[in-house]
């Protein structure tokens, strides 16, 4: 599919299997479990509710992107996101989860919010399958595509999925993949 690198949870270290390198991730809502994992493995913070963004000053030092939970879509405000903003970091947005929300018909109001802070270029957006097992990657180009659909222009999109995602992996040090 034109994966070139793959983030994983539960992986001790980085492999390489068939020209893919694998990458070591953790991803929790609870700061001091980040705070304790090893270097070189990418960390980021659950954000499900506005509640989550109360460990808000100790988030920046401490991880690489913000992940938005399927719940978060329905009740971030333009002040949840404009906290966000202010943290600088990127905001992973899994379409599994976007594809979740929009069956079940909730409301997507704050990746609405979300996807106009991207828009005037305050906040940059890294979008991935979501996936648990390799069955459910998507082609970046549906990724893309979807993100096109929810209103993000083609150039913000291809950034969410190339170069944006490559910033992030180059700053834990994984070499220049």
């Amino acid at each position: 599919m034109g994966y070139r690198v793959i983030c994983a949870e539960d992986l001790s270290r980085s492999i390489t299997l068939n020209g893919v390198l694998f990458i070591p991730r953790k991803t929790s809502n609870n700061i001091d479990v980040l705070l304790r994992t090893k270097r070189h493995i990418l960390k980021a913070y659950l954000v499900s509710s506005p509640g989550d963004l109360k460990s808000y000053p100790k988030l920046r030092s401490t991880v690489a992107l913000v992940c938005l939970s399927s719940k978060a879509f329905s009740v971030l405000t333009p002040k949840h996101v404009d906290r966000l903003v202010a943290l600088g970091l990127p905001i992973e947005l899994a379409i599994r989860d976007v594809y979740k929300v929009m069956n079940e018909g909730r409301n997507l109001k704050g990746l609405d919010y979300l996807v106009s802070a991207v828009e005037s270029g305050r906040l940059q957006l890294i979008a991935c399958s979501g996936a648990s097992t390799y069955l459910e990657l998507l082609h970046p180009k549906v990724i893309t595509s979807t993100l096109i659909e929810l209103g993000v222009d083609e150039v913000n999109a291809l950034k969410a999925v190339t170069s944006t995602p490559a910033k992030v992996i180059r700053g834990l040090r994984h070499g220049s993949r």
